[in-house]
């Protein structure tokens, strides 16, 4: 993947780059792979019926880490009603560590919802992994 450079005005990001920042940050949301058996499997990306928009991504960004053009990584584990809503999230990494970006996900948690046809097939108790990037728009 190439490297962006974002246009700027006085100083401030433009709002095309603001915009394109939340945009590649939502294509930069992933999901964790199993790393072993006992670790949580991933729900395929079709089963996702929504995920936070770039306006999203940039309404939740933290201020410092905007301002200053910070980046991060966020992983979560949650848990899943049978609607598909993400509940119990908790971080289980951070970096760069408290960079504030924890906290950010656990708010945009809400956005993200899987179908509800997927969910309710999940045992009550599946935890879902969860991998975030933010990407400065700096």
């Amino acid at each position: 993947m190439g490297h962006f450079k974002f246009g700027r005005a006085a100083g401030r990001p433009t709002q095309a780059a603001i915009a394109l920042a939340g945009l590649l940050a939502v294509g930069t949301v992933g999901l964790a792979a199993a790393r072993a058996d006992d670790e949580p499997k991933s729900p395929p990306e079709d089963a996702w019926l929504s995920t936070p928009s770039g306006a999203d991504i940039m309404d939740y960004y933290p201020t410092d880490a905007r301002d200053k053009h910070i980046s991060g990584r966020v992983e979560l584990r949650c848990k899943t009603n049978p609607k598909g809503v993400l509940t119990d999230c908790t971080v289980r990494s951070e970096e760069p560590a408290g960079g504030k970006f924890g906290a950010a996900t656990l708010k945009i948690a809400h956005k993200f919802r899987l179908k509800a046809a997927y969910a309710a097939a999940l045992p009550s108790d599946t935890v879902i992994p969860l991998k975030m990037r933010w990407v400065s728009p700096g």
